[in-house]
């Protein structure tokens, strides 16, 4: 078991030297002192990387906005909710989660699913991704 919050500050710190410069887009991370398994922080992790990829990626065609990273303590304190918001142009109403042909977002699916997690998506403004992960 290792600290969550570490961890994905570690994950975020990464991509972002990896993704080159954006200086005009913000990252508020918001993360809640969770002990995870590397069961659950492997799949996390590359969910977190995924949609913060394609956020940067994709998300502000102007260059400027703001990304934030949530994790807090599922109902009841048990498992987790992960929640990557941004304020860009919204992921398009055509794309299904269940039927993509996006590589990253069927990862993001099969992970989830690994996980027995649910994945909510709310569009415009922006796109708010929300992962619930049940206890393990």
């Amino acid at each position: 078991m290792f600290r969550a919050s570490d961890y994905l500050r570690t994950l975020v710190a990464n991509l972002l030297h990896s993704s080159g410069p954006t200086a005009r887009v913000s990252i508020v991370l918001q993360l809640a002192d969770l002990s995870w398994d590397f069961e659950t922080a492997i799949p996390c992790g590359l969910i977190v990387n995924e949609l913060l990829s394609n956020a940067l990626k994709h998300a502000f065609p102007s260059g400027a906005g703001t990304v934030r990273l949530e994790l807090r303590g599922g109902d009841g304190g048990r498992g987790c909710v992960l929640t990557i918001s941004d304020d860009g142009v919204g992921l398009p109403a055509s794309i299904d989660l269940r039927r993509t042909d996006s590589l990253g977002l069927w990862l993001v699916r099969t992970l989830a699913d690994q996980l027995g997690a649910s994945v909510h998506i709310e569009r415009m403004p922006g796109t708010t991704f929300t992962i619930s992960v049940p206890a393990v």
